[in-house]
């Protein structure tokens, strides 16, 4: 399932002095409400704003059961999108957070677990070194956008046996696409387990935990985890992979969750 982000074409020149055309990635505001009370506005590239509303709302424990969202309405303006998720039962006063597309958008503290167990991963169902070389084959295929454009972070859930990819979501913020996944999963009702959890960003505590409140065991990465993001691995049993390339990783946190012979 692949959405292709909202991107302009402005005019530059190359080192040539020739003019030419370049995609930008785009960004536009999107406002989340509950009911009446305007909660986020966050930078996005809009794929899917509704995914990306409740996700947010459900990785900041603002909003923990789907069945209690009786309509989710959207509004779309030249310059804005909006999205209000409709309750059934009263809501209590959640603030209101502005966050911009940058590192930190709004997420809860790095080491506050709460009351999530420890993964225990199934010994038949470990990700394996050959499943991590196919996820990484097809993510190549999907990241022609990123390739093209730059500005955007891409993030992916796939079966954690054969690597295939389930959702690819790319968007101007790691956490917004982490969040619109976690949306689209719960739609969906797609559980965690058996899955891995791709990104192109960093591995903070904060990304960290927000994907182990969707209920993946395992993180993988094109970039580094933060040693916080480590410390939270090593706590809550997850198998983060760090630095992935075709034939290369490192490996944190749980290391009996991922199978390193062919």
């Amino acid at each position: 399932m692949m959405e292709i982000p909202r991107h302009n074409t402005v005019n530059a020149w190359n080192e040539r002095g020739q003019a030419c055309e370049v995609a930008l990635a785009d960004e536009r505001p999107l406002t989340v409400y509950v009911n009446d009370q305007e909660v986020v506005t966050l930078m996005t590239s809009g794929a899917y704003p509704e995914a990306l509303a409740i996700g947010y709302l459900r990785n900041q424990r603002l909003q923990r059961c789907l069945d209690d969202m009786a309509a989710i309405e959207k509004e779309e303006a030249e310059e804005k999108t909006t999205i209000r998720v409709i309750t059934r039962t009263p809501q209590k006063p959640l603030g209101e957070l502005r966050a911009l597309c940058g590192c930190g958008v709004g997420s809860t503290s790095s080491l506050a677990c709460g009351n999530l167990p420890p993964f225990v991963p199934a010994e038949q169902k470990r990700f394996s070194r050959d499943a991590l070389a196919a996820l990484l084959a097809h993510i190549e295929k999907y990241e022609a956008d990123d390739r093209k454009m730059g500005a955007v972070h891409t993030c992916a859930l796939a079966d954690q046996q054969s690597g295939e990819i389930i959702y690819f979501v790319e968007d101007v913020s790691r956490h917004n696409a982490v969040d619109t996944i976690s949306g689209l999963m719960w739609k969906a009702g797609v559980s965690g387990e058996s899955h891995v959890f791709y990104t192109t960003g960093r591995l903070t505590s904060e990304i960290a935990l927000k994907i182990a409140r969707m209920g993946i065991p395992v993180i993988v990465s094109r970039s580094m985890p933060s040693k916080a993001g480590c410390i939270l691995a090593e706590k809550l049993n997850m198998t983060m992979i760090g630095r992935a390339r075709q034939q290369q990783y490192l490996l944190f946190g749980n290391s009996r969750g991922f199978k390193n012979e062919p």
